[in-house]
């Protein structure tokens, strides 16, 4: 069978946690469709942004992971803390009587988020503990009734967003409550067994209710854990009042039960295509857990980060950079320091992330992303992200047809000139001199006369090869591109790009690719296949001729390996390469990955 597309954590977790996922029938929306000039008006602001704090506080905080002198998490998660000890909720909860995080300071934390860069954040209002961060009639287990600290921490943070310009996001887990009896999960403890209805009725809507009208303008909603305890009629109820009392509001896709929202909210990973056509956001910790975890130095680099970034900006999505601070209400150095450093780079390079879109050329380039702005004059600039620079000292601009007026690196605020090389066969080029080439992590502004056009086909790289992605592909049939990023409750973690869902003859992709000179190409695939798909033929063809292969098993759907196929002769000009199934043995015949065609010396 072909792989699972990509699962959440969330969504791992949640079935872990024993929820229902099933949806039910929802009730049909009565408000009038957006237009899409009403939409984009609204979206416009997250649009641009494109980086953004993920905050996860709460009385998970004050544990840190650790439950009665043991570790304790999910998936390395220590928000999660409570169901990974099975914690009675009594018990868990005797934390707030000492939960007094002096060195909280939403200005500071504010200051720290404008600082790296960010333009809005997202900070957890009630994760699923069932803990308040802010001031409820709906519940005494908040931070101002049941702690000493007796501060409404959601307040403060309003406030500062305000002072400093920045964006407010607000996260809600709706479906997922530990503590109060209905909420979704907690069935370890038999004290929290309940009415769902009612909790939903008494508890998550009135909270919602209530951060919608006490903190002023909300810019962003982060709902969390899709369908669960809130019904078809609820999900409504919630939308329907969320979007009365905050009209301009950006909601994620995480209320579920088919209600409308504007965000989709990949956790941890990079869709290999970006989510064309819709606005998205991946949401990525800066070590391992979201919430505070003692124990937990794995801190991503500031380098990968910034690489992440840009990458994701490339493809058109948003980053929500996570950090956890720690019971005492203080961000980590660690994670302070990279904040520090990206808002370093910001400040140089901005002009290359902020408003910008996704440029799409055929291939991702080796060396770094491309992203692009659209000039109010009609011309466009593209900036390339350079992370290493091409040892031959050109960066490639495969099948860019509009002319090129001008190069330049950016430096604090100069625009220093660099050389355009054009009328190549396979596009322009920026060449750099050695110091330049000796740089890291610089951006490159490229201005056009026009807009931005290229080529859909695939053009040779450095060395004369050409390298079919599967986000390239065009897809027939039911067959799509699947980036497999599975992370398992044990830990394991898998992910590779391919092309799956090839459930029959009728389904197929191919790629357009063009060659400047004649040459002959040893074809190299990329594949995983299981024990049942065993003696599945395929064949890749290529104009008159035809590269065929019988299926050998891998061992499993995500278990890739590199087969050479044989050799083709190509004239110039532009071919087609195809996928055709001759023969299905079991569900499909092999999941296809990469496909390398390279010169033949």
């Amino acid at each position: 069978m072909r792989l699972m597309p990509a699962m959440h954590i969330s969504l791992l977790l949640c079935i872990f946690a024993g929820i229902s996922l099933r949806a039910t029938p929802a009730l049909s929306p009565t408000e009038a469709p957006e237009s899409p000039e009403i939409r984009d008006a609204r979206m416009a602001w997250f649009r641009d942004a494109h980086f953004g704090m993920f905050i996860h506080f709460g009385l998970y905080s004050t544990y840190g992971g650790v439950w009665k002198g043991q570790v304790r998490k999910v998936n390395n998660c220590a928000e999660w803390m409570m169901l990974a000890a099975r914690a009675p909720r009594a018990e868990y909860a005797k934390a707030a009587q000492t939960f007094n995080p002096t060195g909280f300071d939403a200005d500071a934390w504010i200051q720290a988020v404008k600082n790296a860069g960010m333009r809005y954040i997202v900070i957890t209002t009630k994760h699923h503990e069932g803990f308040a961060l802010f001031r409820t009639k709906a519940s005494p287990y908040n931070i101002v009734d049941a702690t000493p600290f007796g501060r409404d921490v959601i307040a403060e943070i309003a406030a500062a967003c305000r002072r400093h310009g920045v964006r407010l996001g607000l996260y809600y887990s709706q479906n997922l409550d530990w503590y109060h009896p209905g909420g979704g999960g907690g069935e370890w403890d038999p004290t929290h067994a309940g009415d769902s209805e009612a909790y939903v009725r008494n508890i998550a809507i009135p909270q919602l209710r209530e951060l919608m009208t006490n903190y002023g303008t909300v810019d962003l909603l982060w709902y969390d854990i899709a369908n669960g305890v809130v019904s078809g009629d609820n999900a409504w109820r919630i939308h329907q009042m969320v979007h009365r009392l905050q009209p301009n509001i950006v909601v994620n896709n995480r209320l579920g039960r088919g209600t409308p929202y504007d965000v989709q909210t990949p956790e941890n990973f990079i869709p290999a295509t970006g989510i064309p056509g819709k606005d998205w956001e991946s949401c990525i910790s800066m070590n391992n857990s979201w919430g505070y975890a003692a124990d937990d130095h794995n801190w991503k680099s500031t380098r990968e980060l910034l690489h992440r970034l840009a990458d994701i900006t490339s493809k058109g999505g948003n980053m929500l950079l996570n950090m956890g601070p720690d019971g005492s209400g203080r961000m980590p150095e660690e994670a302070l320091r990279r904040l520090r450093e990206m808002g370093d780079w910001l400040r140089t390079n901005g002009e290359a992330i902020y408003g910008t879109r996704a440029a799409v050329f055929p291939q991702t380039p080796s060396w770094g992303r491309f992203t692009l702005r659209h000039g109010a004059d009609g011309n466009d600039t593209l900036y390339a992200i350079v992370f290493d620079p091409p040892a031959s000292g050109e960066l490639l601009l495969p099948g860019l047809t509009t002319p090129i007026r001008s190069a330049y690196r950016l430096d604090n605020g100069k625009k220093l000139p660099l050389k355009v090389r054009q009328g190549a066969p396979s596009g322009p080029s920026i060449v750099m001199d050695k110091e330049v080439g000796a740089l890291q992590d610089f951006v490159i502004a490229i201005t056009l006369d026009g807009q931005a056009r290229v080529s859909e086909a695939i053009a040779p790289d450095a060395e004369g090869a050409f390298v079919l992605l599967p986000r390239l592909a065009k897809c027939h049939g039911g067959m799509r591109v699947e980036e497999i990023n599975i992370t398992g409750l044990d830990g394991s973690h898998t992910s590779e790009e391919h092309l799956g869902y090839w459930l029959s003859p009728s389904a197929g992709a191919q790629w357009s690719f063009r060659s400047h000179q004649p040459a002959k190409y040893t074809v190299e695939l990329r594949y995983a296949a299981p024990e049942a798909s065993a003696g599945s033929a395929i064949a890749l063809v290529v104009g008159e001729q035809s590269l065929p292969f019988i299926v050998r098993p891998t061992g499993s759907w995500n278990r890739f390996t590199s087969v050479n196929l044989g050799e083709v002769s190509l004239p110039a000009g532009t071919h087609t390469l195809s996928l055709r199934l001759d023969k299905l043995q079991g569900e499909a015949p092999c999941n296809v990955g990469i496909l390398r065609l390279k010169p033949v010396p």
